[in-house]
């Protein structure tokens, strides 16, 4: 069977986290799996969902926020709060965590397709 930690080592950690990442890394895992989405400028960053309102003190989508507005909010303490203080990774950064790694990763690439209502 092969173990992938999902979004990190989120059972103990908060999903796609630099503490989740790390942790993951440590593990007897087969290889490592999470989303990107592109902000406002252009930046990649690592979320599962379109908007931060589930895992930060944050509301809004992801594609509307700069890197710097992002990274104003904490994305730690919904989880526990030992974990407050976590911010939003980059790619670059999770991806840093995994180069001395064996790992496979699986990154999922978010479209960020939203419907317009006409009326």
């Amino acid at each position: 069977m092969k173990i992938l930690a999902h979004r990190g080592y989120s059972a103990n950690y908060p999903e796609n986290t630099m503490i989740a990442f790390q942790e993951a890394a440590k593990m007897a895992i087969w290889g490592v799996e999470f989303d990107v989405h592109l902000t406002k400028d252009n930046q990649l960053v690592v979320i599962h969902d379109e908007s931060i309102d589930r895992t930060s003190t944050g509301k809004g989508y992801v594609k509307d926020m700069t890197l710097e507005e992002l990274r104003a909010f904490d994305y730690g303490s919904w989880f526990a709060p030992e974990f407050a203080g976590q911010t939003i990774p980059t790619l670059a950064e999770t991806l840093a965590i995994f180069k001395s790694t064996p790992f496979p990763i699986n990154i999922e690439i978010k479209s960020d397709i939203f419907r317009v209502s006409r009326h």
